[in-house]
């Protein structure tokens, strides 16, 4: 997306702390796969970027479940989860927060944003997540 947010804002990133990266998808393609998976019914284009948010969402969630568990924390629940259309969120349970936190309890913050342009016949997919810190 070439540094570029929704409404053509500019979209900013240090050199360190993010993992940023576009993925070319070719637009028929996907939409057949889709149609084929759908006893032949034609999918609105408005579950991709609900599909995309929700893979980076789950793998978020994923990886950041065995960081905890490494670390031994048990005490700090997170969960990850997709705002519409392309942020996903970094939420903390206030029931079973009982550490200090740079959240406080029961808030959430943005981790990850995703751009969903298309050129001809690809879907363009910017995905931007916050790795080495936090929100």
């Amino acid at each position: 997306s070439n540094g570029r947010g929704t409404t053509q804002r500019d979209w900013k990133s240090s050199q360190k702390g993010n993992a940023l990266f576009t993925v070319g998808i070719r637009q028929s393609s996907w939409m057949n796969d889709l149609k084929s998976k759908n006893d032949g019914k034609m999918v609105p284009l408005t579950l991709l970027p609900l599909k995309i948010g929700s893979l980076v969402a789950f793998h978020t969630q994923r990886v950041l479940g065995e960081c905890v568990a490494r670390s031994g924390e048990t005490q700090q629940m997170l969960k990850v989860t997709v705002k519409w259309p392309n942020d996903v969120l970094l939420h903390i349970d206030p029931a079973q927060n009982e550490q200090p936190s740079s959240l406080a309890q029961g808030s959430h913050e943005k981790i990850a944003g995703i751009l969903i342009e298309s050129a001809q016949d690809w879907f363009l997919i910017g995905i931007g997540i916050n790795v080495g810190y936090a929100p």
